[in-house]
């Protein structure tokens, strides 16, 4: 059901990947650099059908009128991030002077990618049309997912308002601004993604709300240091769109604050080289009905009867 079609969203892209959404493109050495230039993404208000694979919130999705595709909807994406062999077989083209760049993503992570546009891409009632997107290679995602998944697409758009309601299992963006005085509310930091600040201690960090994440924290490896995290109970290895990575993990001896809730003793996990801004994934974010209001930079946590998942 398409509620309201919102026709002045617009991204500023440096070439091709959306800049409002926190990416950011550079050029390899001797890669010519293009001309910046803005790319209007409209999107239709609606909601679409949510349900839980692998950990993470995921709907179907039809791109350019072709699927349905499994997506993971991420609120650590800015832009939407496909298989490798998925592009191929929906015959996408390179943006031209796209090849070659380096992303940088609000984590801090780089990769050398080749960037596209997806004419159109329908989530349920929300449909999306001129949106940037990256590739994976394949198999990345479904590592990450149980194989299960060919993408992920934003859980957030700019000056619109984001539901993630597992309990009645859907997704909804609308116009409909947070109540300012809500007890659940989180303000966010001024920054183009949804990053909230959590209390450790005495002192707040900035932590990214991140959907696509199954875990509960992750923060920096310099955070880690400042928590006393030295003796990792656990190591292993994790992905992301740059590959695989050392993680470490260990319980961390003290409470950590979001918003008007404590986490008590939470396993805390980190990666040997990053990321560069800490997270919170959906082994906490499950045991919430989550609001992200981008225009007037508010997050809700409603604490559910029951976790997702369950």
């Amino acid at each position: 059901m398409i509620l309201r079609r919102l026709a002045s969203a617009s991204f500023l892209v440096l070439a091709v990947l959306a800049a409002h959404g926190c990416a950011r493109l550079r050029p390899e050495p001797g890669v010519p650099a293009p001309e910046v230039r803005e790319v209007r993404v409209e999107f239709d208000f609606g909601e679409a059908p949510l349900e839980w694979v692998g950990g993470l919130p995921v709907s179907e999705a039809r791109i350019n009128g072709r699927g349905p595709y499994k997506m993971v909807v991420d609120t650590g994406a800015s832009m939407i991030l496909l298989e490798e062999g998925l592009v191929r077989r929906l015959r996408l083209k390179p943006v031209a002077g796209a090849a070659g760049w380096v992303v940088t993503d609000g984590t801090g992570t780089s990769s050398t990618l080749v960037a596209y546009t997806v004419g159109r891409l329908e989530l349920g009632g929300i449909e999306v049309r001129n949106m940037p997107a990256i590739t994976a290679p394949d198999g990345a995602i479904f590592e990450r997912s149980g194989r299960r998944v060919a993408g992920v697409v934003p859980g957030f758009f700019p000056g619109a308002t984001a539901w993630f309601d597992y309990a009645a299992g859907r997704f909804v963006i609308n116009e409909e601004p947070l109540a300012a005085d809500g007890a659940d509310n989180l303000p966010m930091l001024p920054h183009p993604m949804p990053i909230i600040p959590l209390r450790i201690g005495d002192r707040d960090h900035p932590f990214l709300i991140d959907t696509g994440y199954t875990g509960g924290i992750q923060v920096t490896r310099e955070l880690a240091g400042q928590m006393g995290l030295d003796a990792p109970h656990a190591s292993g290895t994790g992905y992301s769109t740059s590959g695989p990575n050392t993680q470490h993990a260990q319980v961390f001896e003290g409470t950590i604050g979001l918003g008007p809730y404590r986490i008590e003793k939470p396993l805390i996990a980190w990666n040997a080289g990053g990321p560069g801004v800490s997270i919170i994934g959906m082994e906490i974010l499950r045991h919430f009905r989550l609001g992200l209001d981008m225009r007037n930079r508010v997050a809700r946590l409603e604490l559910m009867p029951e976790p997702a998942g369950q």
